[in-house]
């Protein structure tokens, strides 16, 4: 039997049947185990890493409480982490000035790295770590922050917020000994302030009165202006071949101008150019001229076929001026080429002024035209890209108006008109006139009597044939102000670019009156 059962095999299948069970059975005991330990370590809760302690060595940073590093400083290059007290900085960056805590130094041996608390500050709140570098300057953060908590970025921008960052003013030195200025750090008297704290926002005032009159020409002002980058220089066009230079802000400015640019036919408008650097007028001999205010000399002659009325700098492209004449043609030239670039033409009469928005984008032109049916071109809404009138018969009234000016921050225009008023336009198509809101008090009469806006929008100026100069309230369009000073028209009024309450003009007489 033995021998049949060595022959046959019999018995060799039962014993694989028990291994394969054996197998099984340890198989599904593993599975068993490992679903086990899955179902522990998933009902099992997390629990964090244990928090350091002050004098606890770490593997290769130190540690610096909230208060010493402001929630608007950067952060570190060699990749911070954030806790719940504060910044880990890599031992690089600590502060070669900071020693570590006596509790994690032995016999005078420092460690790799150490951990700070927020109680054993290296350095002072207002002081950042030696080693982080920021673009900004440091600032004095007067906000205390919370210690020993995660500070959210929210929280840190509201903070952020508060902190205001000093003003670096910036000065560059001409050849003739005239400097550039920064408006927000000028003083009283025209020199830089030693104030750089100085606000940096700008709100008008309303002069007490008259404070110096100049005898600048001859015969009639047709403009005056500020300039953009001296605070002490005051330029006058006039009709007697002439435009000068005033420095008002030095001890004895009547005694005579700075420079003096005469040209063959009298002055009707001129300009300084953004950079402050040269002025650009132009007048009845059909030209118009860029003086260098440095040398005093004559840097370029841009000739038409018509007298130029109104000249005017692009915002933006500063190396473009649109000029209009008496043919009611309006030509942008470049003055880097001294060439044409463009010409606009609507079939208009002379061109009385132009303005360009804030952006360059838009411009607007006024122009004297008594014919029929010609009511849609006497002011006229320009697409400086396209070259095409944007505008339809925005001004229905038979008056002209020989001055417009665009709000500096509102999308609105005003004109003055020869009917003794101001109109208001809207700045975006159609291009409307506000019907409810005038500002009329001041006399026109036919002369061609200039306004303009304060540098804020708050406060709008315009000359009176009665001489005197008016202060409106943009929002009111009440007279705040009457200034009196000249005998005759006052024709032209500026308002200084960044003092508050500096306002000038100029008369049919001739003078100039400084009012503060």
């Amino acid at each position: 039997m033995e021998s049949l059962i060595s022959a046959y095999g019999i018995g060799e299948d039962e014993d694989e049947d028990k291994d394969k069970d054996k197998e099984d059975s340890l198989q599904k005991q593993e599975v068993d185990d490992e679903e086990t330990c899955y179902k522990k370590r998933k009902r099992a809760p997390h629990s964090p890493p244990p928090p350091l302690r002050c004098g606890q060595e770490t593997a290769t940073c130190i540690f610096i409480g909230p208060a010493e590093l402001p929630p608007h400083s950067p952060r570190s290059s060699n990749g911070d982490e954030e806790t719940a007290n504060g910044v880990f900085i890599g031992p690089l960056e600590r502060p070669p000035h900071v020693s570590p805590p006596s509790c994690c130094s032995n016999a005078g041996e420092e460690p790799a790295a150490c951990f700070f608390g927020p109680a054993e500050r290296p350095c002072g709140p207002a002081e950042r770590p030696h080693g982080l570098s920021s673009a900004r300057p440091s600032l004095e953060c007067h906000i205390p922050l919370p210690h020993g908590r995660y500070i959210s970025k929210r929280e840190r921008a509201a903070l952020s917020s508060t902190v205001s960052e000093p003003i670096n003013p910036h000065s560059e030195q001409l050849s003739s000994g005239l400097q550039r200025l920064n408006p927000a750090d000028i003083s009283w008297n025209g020199q830089v302030s030693t104030n750089s704290s100085a606000s940096a926002s700008f709100r008008s005032h309303l002069p007490k009165g008259l404070f110096i009159q100049l005898k600048a020409h001859v015969k009639a002002i047709t403009a005056v202006r500020w300039s953009p980058t001296h605070s002490s220089l005051l330029a006058s066009a006039g009709l007697d071949c002439a435009a000068r230079v005033w420095d008002t802000w030095s001890k004895k400015p009547s005694l005579g101008a700075v420079r003096s640019f005469i040209s063959d036919s009298a002055a009707k408008d001129m300009q300084w150019s953004p950079d402050g650097r040269c002025l650009l007028t132009c007048g009845f001999d059909q030209t118009s001229r860029l003086n260098d205010l440095e040398t005093g000399l004559e840097t370029q002659v841009f000739k038409e076929d018509q007298i130029v009325n109104v000249i005017k700098f692009h915002p933006v492209q500063t190396d473009l001026f649109l000029s209009g004449g008496s043919k009611g043609v309006l030509r942008l030239w470049d003055v880097r080429s001294g060439a044409v670039a463009q010409e606009f033409r609507k079939g208009q009469g002379q061109i009385m002024d132009v303005d360009f928005d804030r952006e360059g984008k838009h411009f607007v032109s006024a122009s004297d035209i008594a014919d029929r049916n010609s009511s849609d071109r006497t002011i006229i809404v320009w697409d400086f890209a396209t070259q095409l009138p944007l505008s339809h018969q925005i001004y229905l009234e038979p008056y002209t108006c020989p001055c417009v000016r665009y709000h500096p921050f509102e999308n609105v225009f005003v004109a003055q008109s020869h009917g003794n008023y101001i109109a208001l336009f809207s700045g975006h198509p159609p291009f409307r006139m506000n019907k409810h809101k005038r500002f009329e008090r001041h006399e026109v009469s036919g002369y061609r009597i200039q306004c303009n806006f304060s540098p804020d929008g708050e406060l709008l100026l315009s000359g009176s044939s009665n001489g005197q100069v008016y202060i409106y309230h943009y929002k009111s369009a009440k007279v705040l102000k009457e200034l009196e000073g000249h005998v005759h028209v006052c024709v032209d009024v500026s308002y200084h670019p960044c003092m508050p309450s500096v306002v000038a003009s100029g008369g049919w007489e001739g003078n100039i009156c400084i009012y503060k």
